[in-house]
């Protein structure tokens, strides 16, 4: 029993507490372990990759391109392959039109037409423009229905480029859903009078111009622009839609006075036609134009006439771009007469006439020009 109870005693010995070093020390490793755990677990589950540097956003890679267009960072779900390639090319080289109309057309695309604009216009503002970046601008403010954006840009490309139609057109289109009549009028005006080819004008043009008379109440004036339209190419514009509008026009303004009788005139060898005609009552020479425009007379001639004209109207002439005050008169030409005819006050004199007589003249009459004659009867 006796060396039974000592070999007990040589195995089993006393606990002793371990030391407070060694605590820590196991303490410690245990907080590694649950961090490197952790640190699998989140790499598993969110795909982090502490090797790499976080990935820079779409904003903050073409931060440099915003800030020189002057334009907010595109909203990262809209850059997509064709856009961050537009967006790459830009940022290489900032004045690649090419590149530009990609991007504004990706943009455009995605029913994205004022971020467009707004591209089109940093663009503009940071590289020599030939008037395409504004011009873009302005359709696609135009198209969204931003109309004192797009008259504002419009208005500044007809400064620019005076002899450029089609931003007359459309200057027009903004101006009149903007409440601007007289200067719509102007502007579809100077369309009509730029166009290389009158002729082949569509007619929204000319109907559009009359949609803006009648809206403003002046039913009789709004007979003109379709007149006009007619007298340009009669075989293939007088048809029944044509017809059925100045009837239209006609019977709801009662227009009977509108204009009355029939004449013809002799066509000289130099082609241009000088007849005596009187405006208000007071008799002058004028010289027939059948590309202006209005009947426009010479501030001489408004001062014996006693014509009472206020406000600037711009209009474009052979000479350019001249300002004129707008006034209504009475003209009678031979056996032709007409009533509230829109007629213009020039600023400056025409030399040997006292003015021309245009188309818010001869458009209320049936015409007919061969190589000797003009013939004008009422319709």
């Amino acid at each position: 029993m006796e060396e039974i109870k000592i070999e007990a005693e040589r195995i089993i010995t006393p606990y002793k507490a371990p030391s407070k070093a060694y605590r820590y020390f196991t303490a410690v490793l245990a907080l590694i372990g649950f961090a490197c755990v952790g640190a699998v677990v989140y790499v598993a589950v969110t795909g982090a990759d502490f090797g790499r540097q976080r990935p820079k956003t779409y904003s903050e890679i073409f931060a440099p391109l915003y800030k020189t267009y002057g334009i907010e960072p595109l909203p990262e779900a809209l850059v997509d392959v064709p856009v961050y390639s537009a967006l790459a090319r830009l940022a290489k080289q900032p004045c690649n039109w090419e590149a530009m109309t990609a991007l504004g057309q990706n943009l455009k695309d995605k029913k994205e037409s004022w971020l467009a604009a707004n591209a089109y216009l940093g663009f503009s503002k940071s590289c020599q423009s030939d008037g395409s970046a504004e011009r873009a601008a302005a359709d696609l403010f135009l198209s969204t229905k931003d109309f004192r954006k797009a008259q504002g840009l419009y208005a500044d490309l007809t400064n620019r480029f005076p002899y450029a139609d089609l931003d007359w057109y459309h200057k027009g289109q903004a101006e009149h859903a903007l409440g601007m009549t007289n200067e719509a009028l102007d502007s579809f005006s100077n369309t009509i009078a730029l166009a290389r080819e009158p002729a082949k004008l569509g007619d929204w043009v000319f109907t559009e111009m009359s949609e803006i008379y009648a809206s403003a109440g002046r039913l009789c004036d709004a007979m003109m622009p379709i007149s006009t339209y007619i007298s340009l190419d009669p075989d293939t514009h007088d048809n029944p839609r044509m017809q059925e509008m100045l009837r239209g026009f006609s019977q709801k303004g009662n227009c009977k006075s509108y204009a009355t009788g029939s004449d013809s005139f002799p066509v000289p060898d130099s082609g241009v036609i000088i007849v005596k005609a009187s405006v208000n009552g007071t008799e002058g020479t004028f010289a027939v134009d059948t590309g202006a425009s209005y009947v426009a007379v010479s501030p001489e001639f408004a001062s014996r006439a006693g014509l009472s004209a206020s406000g600037v109207r711009r209009m474009m002439t052979a000479n350019g771009e001249a300002d004129a005050k707008p006034a209504i008169a009475a003209i009678k030409l031979g056996k032709l007469q007409a009533s509230d005819v829109p007629i213009v006050v020039l600023e400056k004199s025409l030399g040997k006439t006292d003015g021309l007589l245009g188309r818010s003249f001869l458009s209320r009459f049936e015409m007919n020009v061969t190589k000797t004659r003009l013939t004008l009867k009422t319709k």
